[in-house]
């Protein structure tokens, strides 16, 4: 599951091998990528919650700060429970699990936010494509 991220004239690749971890790369054309780093910037685990595998499926800036939508394989887990959770990073290279992570749990995976200009919607793709919403009330979000 890549994602491409663009700011500027940046575009950064987030990329798994075999879901294993997630790996970077940075192109300024979208033709030629460069590995940023040979160390992954996301690892699995160490909670069950995504002790498996891992795959990141959407980058996002909010203020000043970089949120990143993944799925997780919970650990021994059978048939496989899929997991959606968020990390944050200042710099998109080095990236804090969320303390309250799984955010979704019963096999809901692969999510991702769209700003529908009042609320963040979070929709899942796995097993089959469902939105989700907060509860309460959340600040006005800016476009």
């Amino acid at each position: 599951t890549p994602t491409v991220y663009g700011e500027g004239d940046d575009w950064w690749l987030f990329y798994e091998r075999n879901d294993e971890a997630i790996w970077v790369a940075r192109s300024e054309d979208l033709l030629s990528w460069k590995n940023v780093r040979d160390d992954p910037v996301l690892l699995p685990g160490p909670d069950a919650y995504d002790k498996e595998m891992i795959a990141m499926n959407q980058v996002m800036k909010i203020g000043d700060r970089y949120y990143a939508t993944y799925h997780g394989l919970k650990a021994n887990t059978r048939p496989q429970e899929w997991t959606t959770n968020l990390a944050t990073s200042a710099d998109l290279l080095n990236w804090e699990k969320y303390e309250n992570n799984p955010i979704l749990e019963d096999n809901k995976s692969s999510g991702i936010f769209v700003n529908d200009g009042e609320r963040l919607r979070l929709y899942t793709m796995h097993p089959e494509v469902c939105l989700h919403f907060s509860e309460g009330d959340l600040p006005k979000i800016e476009k």
